[in-house]
């Protein structure tokens, strides 16, 4: 990987095989691989402890233990980078916040390079392919700002303070535009943000 520091990345998938080859593939691309995890082991006091970069997670999970450890996760880890590999094509956010997804036809180059941009804010041509197009209501001017300022990470402290606002005001004004965009959390949001063009 590029870069002084090396990308801290967590594996986490119900399939052995996939945790043990993926995880040699990935130590032997220079990733700093802290750990390969299953959906039985305590995915989110782990991922508390070690705070990686990124989260990768494989959703091909017939049992559905993966889908449940989410709400959990995104509670304990809010703006947690999450990079999701399935075999399927993702619907929609539904409850799901990744920052980006794959499908499992990526190359191992195209793989590591993703990681990368994800763990950079940014995503590539192969990740937006799979953002459904924006559905969303006209968006109000100060809607577009509180999306650009979300998207470079400010809380709603900073966010008040640079628009020179309460944080209940803030708070107000980004319901608001979440119900705009149909989406229910600030993860969502960016996402939104990046495929208008706003970030």
């Amino acid at each position: 990987m590029s870069g002084a520091r090396r990308t801290r990345l967590v594996l986490v998938s119900a399939q052995g095989l996939l945790r043990e080859g993926l995880g040699q593939a990935l130590r032997a691309a220079g990733v700093e691989l802290l750990a390969t995890l299953s959906p039985e082991d305590q995915v989110v006091r782990y991922l508390a402890a070690l705070r990686p970069d990124v989260v990768l997670i494989d959703l091909d999970d017939a049992s559905g233990r993966i889908r449940h450890l989410w709400p959990d996760m995104m509670t304990a880890l809010p703006g947690q980078s999450v990079l999701t590999l399935s075999s399927g094509q993702r619907a929609g956010p539904g409850p799901w916040s990744e920052t980006a997804h794959l499908g499992r036809a990526v190359t191992m180059s195209e793989l590591l390079e993703d990681i990368e941009r994800v763990h950079q804010g940014e995503f590539s041509a192969r990740i937006q392919a799979f953002l459904p197009p924006p559905e969303v209501a006209p968006l109000l001017n100060q809607d577009r700002e509180l999306l650009q300022l979300l998207a470079q990470g400010l809380g709603n402290r900073d966010i008040a303070a640079t628009l020179h606002l309460s944080e209940k005001t803030i708070r107000n004004r980004l319901s608001k535009t979440f119900a705009r965009l149909q989406v229910t959390n600030r993860t969502q949001a960016a996402m939104c943000a990046v495929r208008l063009g706003l970030a």
